[in-house]
């Protein structure tokens, strides 16, 4: 791991323009949000920030911890027992100049495009292996929202960087038996924010393979973190591909949302206004997209897909915010 000569495009891209064969520089998150852009699919306004910026980074920081910690001899054991002191050293070491300004400079870009000075946005990670057939890496790594301001924004990139090496991270890797520690490489996402009025997960296939051939969406009012989360009762549904009708559904009682609240200028987790906790967050209108989207994306990706989603409040349109292979097992 060492830094090479580079150009900003190595740097940072716009996350539109990406597609699968960029996922070596990008990793695959970000790789997969380009391919759903080029497919008409519609991704938040964004820019990716590489691998090569994380190397930049990180290697000061380990080659003063241990100059063999990240070579392409280290075992992920010696990474184990450096971690808690390297995610300390991640998260108070200045990022190098040049890489800082790249990473400023598409920011401003963004607030530009956005019109706004301070434009909040999502900011995750996208390391090598995740959102990858053989693994998900799912709640492994840190995301932030409504982060505002190139501090933040930079600060933010660096608690993600720190994730990679968080404890359950190390014991997933060591589980799935991915111990090629010269692929411990993270890139990063940086999503425009989207104001949500409903949000989710959508699941193209079934998780068991003999099930019939049906979709399931699981939505909530708000961002779809609290769906992400699994710790609340959330809207079920199961759609039929052939025709896109609803075949079962479940409207929760929903207690808890995810919402940006104008007066602190951050997101909570606040409760459902009572006139709409026994409502369906999604309409028909809202069911038909999400399901002609997973569809599409499945057939373009060859395999089915798990989708994180949002619709926005305003104008009510879909936006696609995260993509990966659908796990399939056999019953």
């Amino acid at each position: 791991m060492r830094p090479t000569g580079r150009s900003q495009n190595q740097i940072v891209a716009d996350i539109r323009k990406l597609r699968r064969k960029d996922s070596a520089l990008f990793g695959n998150k970000s790789a997969n949000l380009g391919e759903l852009a080029s497919i008409g699919l519609a991704v938040p306004k964004g820019f990716a920030i590489s691998v090569q910026a994380f190397i930049e980074f990180l290697t000061p920081i380990v080659d003063d911890m241990s100059p063999t910690f990240l070579s392409p001899d280290a075992s992920l054991d010696i990474i184990i027992s450096f971690s808690p002191k390297l995610r300390m050293r991640i998260l108070r070491a200045s990022y190098p100049e040049p890489i800082a300004e790249i990473i400023r400079g598409q920011y401003r870009k963004l607030c530009n495009t956005l019109r706004s000075r301070l434009a909040p946005v999502a900011v995750r990670s996208s390391a090598l292996a995740e959102d990858s057939p053989d693994a998900s890496f799912a709640g492994i790594f840190e995301t932030f929202l409504w982060v505002r301001g190139q501090r933040s924004l930079l600060q933010s990139i660096k608690r993600c960087y720190a994730s990679l090496f968080a404890s359950g991270g190390l014991a997933y890797r060591k589980e799935m038996g991915l111990t090629d520690t010269s692929k411990m490489l993270m890139g990063v996402v940086v999503l425009q924010m989207i104001n949500a009025r409903s949000g989710g997960t959508l699941f193209s296939g079934p998780f068991v393979r003999d099930q019939p051939d049906t979709l399931s969406i699981n939505a909530n009012w708000g961002l779809p973190t609290t769906v992400v989360d699994g710790n609340y009762p959330v809207d079920t549904f199961e759609i039929s591909k052939a025709d896109q009708s609803v075949v079962k559904e479940n409207i929760a009682h929903k207690t808890k949302m995810s919402q940006y609240m104008y007066s602190t200028k951050q997101g909570t987790i606040r409760d459902v206004p009572e006139s709409i906790r026994d409502k369906s967050c999604l309409n028909q209108r809202d069911l038909a997209l999400l399901s002609r989207g997973a569809i599409l994306a499945e057939k373009h990706f060859g395999h089915p897909v798990d989708i994180e989603w949002c619709i926005e409040k305003t104008s009510n349109r879909v936006y696609f915010l995260q993509c990966r292979p659908l796990v399939v097992i056999k019953s």
